[in-house]
């Protein structure tokens, strides 16, 4: 199972997180935080595999705690699911290493697909010590 924290100031927002992750195979919420001093707080008492994360929140911004999370070296994913359409924001969060990028409003269609191509690469990487070239080029080049 697939442990996901939510980083997402606006409650709604959350609850739809919420609501889609019940309806992926795989995938179980752990939590929701509002904020990015939340989110790393949560994170030094508890482990996740993936972060479902907003860019734009009060405080430190999404792309900062990205960033943070980079620096610290914590062995998590992210996706980032943001109203942030501008270049900079997407080739900044790319850069830093976000799984996908998913731009608001989206479909459940498009975050279906992010989380099962992310579940793919996890299960992948996960269940296998050595890789073969075209299993990981099966999972990568989408």
């Amino acid at each position: 199972m697939i442990k996901v924290l939510v980083v997402e100031d606006d409650p709604m927002v959350g609850k739809l997180h919420e609501h889609y992750l019940t309806q992926i195979k795989g995938f179980q919420l752990c939590d929701i935080v509002r904020n990015s001093d939340e989110a790393l707080k949560i994170m030094q008492t508890k482990e996740y595999n993936l972060v479902i994360l907003d860019i734009f929140m009060p405080g430190m911004d999404g792309l900062q705690l990205l960033a943070k999370i980079r620096e610290q070296e914590y062995d998590v994913d992210v996706i980032i699911v943001s109203a942030a359409n501008d270049k900079d924001k997407i080739k900044a969060a790319l850069r830093l290493g976000a799984f996908d990028y998913i731009i608001k409003p989206f479909e459940f269609e498009r975050f279906n697909l992010a989380l099962n191509n992310y579940k793919s690469r996890y299960n992948l990487v996960e269940e296998q010590s050595i890789l073969k070239q075209d299993e990981l080029d099966k999972t990568i080049i989408h």
